[in-house]
């Protein structure tokens, strides 16, 4: 299956999202790009494990210090029209960022679970929105390939395996309602309630899905 966005790059992706919630931030995640395995597994240390896809910070009283770590392959497959599943790791990736560095402009702090749970809404929204590209999915494909078939990986310790399946079942939860509420991706009602998601918080998010 091809990607929604065939011939996408790094920026170009930033830029989707960024359209999407209406956002200007001041960085580009190329220039926090890490495709060198070995300098990510030196910044990690011994908690290093081999993923096509990770988020790397570092915290100092003075600054936050971050990378996006993405297997050049990956990088790759997407200039040249990626299956879904390498356009969903290398956009993971860019949510991350995003998220990260617009929170951080408006001094707000993330836990990891809102990282999660926000690039598994934004693969979501800008895959149906793009209409998944060459492979003509609709919003109930897109939402069965991401979070019915979602596989974890094996080396993830207790607490963050705990992490990445609540974020997806949140996600899938959210997802579900919006292929319910709104009658399509574009609605101008369904973007709007998109834009305001973003910027809640955890708590209030987590609220606003039990009660939809």
């Amino acid at each position: 299956m091809h990607a929604a966005a065939p011939g996408a790059t790094l920026g170009t992706l930033q830029d989707y999202l960024a359209r999407l919630y209406e956002l200007d931030v001041m960085f580009r995640v190329e220039d926090f790009l890490l495709t060198d395995a070995r300098v990510a597994q030196a910044l990690e240390g011994a908690s290093y494990r081999p993923l096509a896809e990770k988020l790397l910070l570092r915290e100092s009283p003075a600054a936050l210090e971050l990378s996006v770590y993405l297997d050049p392959e990956v990088l790759q497959r997407l200039a040249a029209g990626a299956p879904l599943e390498d356009f969903w790791t290398a956009l993971e990736g860019v949510s991350h960022f995003l998220y990260l560095a617009w929170n951080a402009q408006h001094d707000r702090g993330v836990r990891a679970v809102e990282l999660e749970l926000q690039a598994e809404v934004d693969k979501y929204a800008l895959t149906t929105l793009l209409g998944a590209g060459q492979a003509g999915l609709g919003a109930g494909d897109v939402h069965q390939l991401l979070f019915e078939h979602t596989r974890f990986d094996s080396g993830l310790s207790g607490a963050l395996l705990e992490r990445y399946r609540d974020a997806t079942r949140d996600a899938a939860r959210y997802c579900l309602s919006l292929a319910r509420r709104f009658a399509g991706p574009a609605d101008p009602a369904r973007l709007r309630e998109l834009r305001r998601f973003y910027r809640l918080d955890h708590r209030t998010k987590m609220r606003f899905i039990a009660e939809h």
